[in-house]
């Protein structure tokens, strides 16, 4: 059994972050199984303290190609209109909020079926659009994220200064018009999906990003440290992916993942055959340890994609396929998690290898057409 590897980032004066994510399934026995039992419940116990039920707020996305700002019960949903028009397009992708809430960074370009191009920054609002790198030809830039430490900073997938494609970081202050970033993270990546920074208060800033290590496998789960100087140190370093008994190697994929530093959380998009879909959480310490993987599966889907937390960390949005339709958003709050924990529990599984817990998500009904990309409004 896998012991607890330390604090949450942020401690609480009712409980510390359940420690479920350093739980190990591997279990062999009736005496395992009723002792893991035993300690999910308390640590259910426990999730229930911190994490609060309900809606948690607002979020920006992407429908039709356009920004969008919505409540996550999906009332006040207005289209941001950018003003000016950005020069290199109307069509937006990847809008990423800052920790703030108050400034947006997307990308831009002239394409509505094409997700890279320049990428902006702007208020919230739609106003004060910036230009922050150039339009490639083609357009070869996407997936803006802000730093964690509100530095007037983005990272991003795309174009370095050095000419190669890598994760590279600008300052939004620019004096001298767009301009490529500097090189952070030599990946060399193949059909990468997303990335997120890990910044616990005894570790150092880390990196977390998917990728696939090969054309021909799955996307994984990487980190890599920072020096003083924003540039990633060593060898990336996988991601316990934890396999489930029977599934191959190559046959489990993780992809978009999403930090939260309030709950010491990482939480991403994974499937395996033949049929689940659905979100893993691992707890992270105060020292950046990263725990094993719990897995929630959701029915009904073909794939979960662009994972955000929500205002105050008390939920997660997140776009996703259902099952012969078009991409939707959805929120589950992390009782939500808490409920499919009680349910597995009031009905244990009979028979190693245990399935996931299920979690029925809440649809966010914006209306007709395809919407994705979320990101949650923090309100500081």
């Amino acid at each position: 059994m896998e012991k607890d590897r330390g604090l949450p980032f942020r401690e609480s004066k009712k409980a510390s972050l359940p420690r479920i994510a350093f739980i190990s399934t591997n279990l062999k026995t009736t005496h395992e199984k009723e002792e893991k039992m035993k300690k999910l419940f308390f640590f259910a116990a426990l999730f229930g303290l911190v994490f609060v039920l309900g809606c948690a707020g607002e979020l920006v996305y992407i429908k039709d190609a356009k920004l969008f700002k919505v409540a996550d019960d999906g009332s006040n949903n207005v289209a941001i209109t950018v003003q000016p028009v950005p020069a290199t397009g109307d069509y937006y992708h990847h809008p990423d909020v800052n920790h703030k809430g108050d400034m947006v960074a997307f990308v831009s370009n002239t394409y509505e079926g094409i997700t890279m191009g320049s990428i902006w920054t702007m208020k919230i609002d739609g106003t004060s659009p910036k230009q922050i790198t150039p339009l490639e030809d083609p357009p070869i830039n996407f997936h803006p994220k802000w730093f964690p430490d509100n530095r007037p900073s983005i990272a991003y997938w795309g174009k370095c200064a050095d000419d190669t494609f890598a994760i590279c970081t600008i300052s939004t202050d620019l004096g001298g018009g767009p301009a490529r970033g500097v090189k952070i993270c030599d990946t060399n990546v193949f059909d990468s999906s997303g990335f997120d920074f890990i910044q616990s208060p005894s570790g150092p800033l880390r990196i977390i990003y998917s990728h696939k290590p090969a054309l021909n496998q799955p996307r994984r789960l990487y980190q890599r440290n920072f020096e003083v100087v924003p540039t990633c140190s060593g060898s990336p370093t996988e991601i316990n992916p934890f396999r489930p008994p029977g599934v191959a190697p190559d046959d489990l994929a993780e992809a978009h993942p999403a930090v939260s530093f309030a709950q010491g959380m990482i939480a991403s998009a994974v499937e395996w055959p033949p049929n689940v879909v659905g979100i893993r959480i691992r707890g992270v310490d105060q020292y950046g340890t990263i725990g094993a993987p719990l897995t929630f599966q959701f029915q009904g889907f073909e794939r979960i994609m662009y994972i955000s937390f929500a205002d105050n960390d008390k939920g997660i949005y997140f776009s996703a396929i259902p099952t012969g339709g078009d991409s939707k958003l959805y929120y589950v709050s992390l009782s939500g998690f808490l409920q499919a924990i009680r349910d597995w529990i009031t009905n244990p599984p009979a028979s190693l290898p245990f399935p996931p817990p299920v979690v029925t998500p809440q649809l966010i009904d914006v209306g007709a057409g395809k919407s994705s990309h979320p990101s949650g409004v923090k309100n500081p």
